[in-house]
């Protein structure tokens, strides 16, 4: 039952995001593929050894996976900046083509962490030894 809340909250999370990418940037279809993906890299995640055990452990992995994106964004920003000063902030970080991995930590990493937060609060805490 807990994977399969952590399943329904990720795929939430994913239709939710894709609410807001135009349908010129990436078709609708897609987006089963894209669930797809991020529904192994959960369940990967959720059962792994090294995993969080409660629910407040997924929380600081989401929290993590934030700060980040902040910091790649703002390395990408000050790489793009470096010798093209002129350049806005929305072309220095897409100038190297890194900020997709961006978008692949945050918010797509984030959303494994809080649907794995949901997931672990229906099953019980297990010690991480």
């Amino acid at each position: 039952m807990a994977t399969t809340v952590g399943l329904l909250v990720l795929g939430g999370l994913v239709a939710l995001f894709g609410a807001f990418v135009p349908e010129d940037q990436l078709a609708r279809p897609m987006w089963v593929f894209v669930y797809a993906g991020l529904a192994a890299a959960g369940l990967f995640c959720w059962n792994h050894h090294e995993a969080p055990s409660t629910p407040n452990g997924w929380l600081s992995w989401a929290g993590a996976s934030i700060v980040l994106a902040a910091l790649l964004f703002a390395v990408d920003a000050v790489v793009g900046w470096i010798g093209n000063s002129d350049r806005s902030f929305v072309e220095a970080v897409t100038s190297s083509g890194w900020y997709v991995v961006n978008f692949a930590i945050c918010p797509f990493g984030t959303f494994v962490a809080l649907a794995g937060w949901a997931r672990g609060l229906l099953l019980p805490a297990r010690s991480n030894q």
